[in-house]
């Protein structure tokens, strides 16, 4: 599930040798461990080349408004992957220098973490999105893969609501992850 979990696009092969319940229930799991990727049904390998290459998915032109909401915390028996989604509404508490130092923190896992709390210790961020409404009405896009991110200021669109995130990785912890982030 590591892959899935990063990818930006999951093609799911030989959709016509299975069940339709089953091609459902395994694009549920797919879209829990990572909501933000695309998944794409194909039959013998066969897909349009322009689903899979020069997506641009991580160029911040290409940013969505929103993120999917109300996927919160898959974790996988066979799997130490898990998701989350996280949302503050209220854009004051955006500081956007504050914010981008604790996410930089975050993604490279200083060793300065450890103080805020065991549930820090052993979580690993893989992939992140975001979109961010910052005090002064500020937006901001936020993607993460890896020790890599980038934080880029886009222009005000009136869709965007509240600062939303997507984490994905290990031991992901949601409650400490709000704590930190916006507090």
């Amino acid at each position: 599930m590591g892959g899935v979990a990063i990818a930006d696009v999951v093609l799911l092969n030989k959709t016509d040798l299975v069940e339709e319940s089953s091609i459902a229930e395994i694009q549920t799991i797919i879209g829990c461990v990572n909501p933000t990727c695309q998944v794409i049904s194909t039959v013998r390998s066969r897909v349009p080349l322009d689903r899979i290459f020069d997506l641009k998915c991580y160029h911040s032109d290409s940013a969505p408004p929103t993120l999917p909401a109300n996927r919160d915390h898959l974790s996988l028996s066979s799997s130490e992957i898990s998701s989350c989604s996280i949302r503050e509404t209220d854009s004051t508490n955006v500081n956007i220098e504050k914010l981008e130092n604790k996410l930089a923190k975050l993604i490279w896992r200083e060793s300065d973490l450890a103080e805020q709390g065991s549930s820090f210790e052993h979580m690993e961020v893989l992939r992140a999105k975001g979109s961010i409404l910052a005090h002064g009405g500020k937006q901001f896009h936020f993607q993460a893969v890896g020790k890599l991110y980038e934080l880029t200021e886009f222009a005000p669109r009136n869709e965007l609501s509240a600062t939303h995130f997507v984490f994905i990785g290990k031991k992901i912890d949601k409650k400490a992850l709000c704590d930190y982030l916006f507090n």
